[in-house]
């Protein structure tokens, strides 16, 4: 069994990735098609699309039952980045990516979803294996 991430390929992972549990891509786009999630945002099977998620391990702890194909439409997600699949999420609900960007024994920019919003400037600057590398920057307030 392997993991996947079902998404629409006009709309972009970002609008909406369900989480799909299936031997081989081919099973996974056809369960893809069946969600809710994908079928609002695709323009027909051609346009959906899955990812193969490497090396990551966690995400099988949502996974709803054993060894049979399926697919979860809302996946657990981190309160900090809204985010899913960057990393195991913790009993605090935030994720490994979250908390190395911010330890939460760094005072100074410890990220909890009410204070992020002034940390928003997160851009993508590049793949890493199947990781997305993130950068954040401090946004200026008195830019104008």
């Amino acid at each position: 069994m392997k993991v996947y991430m079902g998404y629409s390929r006009s709309a972009g992972s970002y609008e909406g990735a369900i989480l799909i549990f299936a031997n081989n891509s081919k099973e996974a786009k056809r369960l893809a098609s069946q969600s809710n999630v994908i079928s609002e945002l695709a323009d027909g099977f051609l346009d959906v699309a899955v990812t193969w998620l490497k090396n990551q391990p966690f995400l099988f702890k949502q996974m709803p039952t054993d060894d049979t194909p399926c697919f979860v439409e809302s996946p657990v997600t981190c309160t900090t980045c809204k985010m899913w699949g960057m990393g195991d999420i913790g009993e605090d609900g935030v994720c490994e990516a979250c908390k190395e960007i911010a330890p939460s024994s760094n005072n100074l920019m410890n990220l909890t979803s009410s204070n992020f919003a002034s940390y928003q400037n997160v851009r993508r600057t590049g793949k890493q294996g199947n990781c997305v590398t993130m950068t954040v920057s401090k946004r200026k307030e008195n830019a104008y």
